[in-house]
């Protein structure tokens, strides 16, 4: 399968541990992978031979992420101050 000659030369390995089959969405096939080197997962265009890495990006549901930037994380939440270091407050 030349999918699979293609995705290798890329370090790209089908999902679910190789079983992850091409799929078409309004005339492209594409195909979910993972890449190991990095732990990331994308959709590739086998028609263009391009990797979409936007996690929230998938051909039938979210077509218009394909090509937008994925924005930052946002920073984790910083630790709850305990109650005790609080001021009390009375209504």
């Amino acid at each position: 399968m030349t999918a699979v000659a293609h995705i290798a030369a890329d370090n790209l390995v089908p999902a679910c541990g190789g079983a992850e089959k091409p799929f078409t969405v309004s005339g492209r096939q594409w195909l979910y992978c993972y890449h190991p080197a990095s732990g990331r997962h994308c959709y590739l265009d086998l028609d263009n031979d391009r990797p979409v890495w936007h996690r929230g990006f998938h051909p039938a549901f979210h077509p218009e992420l394909e090509f937008a930037d994925e924005a930052e994380l946002l920073r984790p939440v910083e630790r709850k101050p305990d109650h005790e270091e609080l001021e009390d407050f009375y209504f």
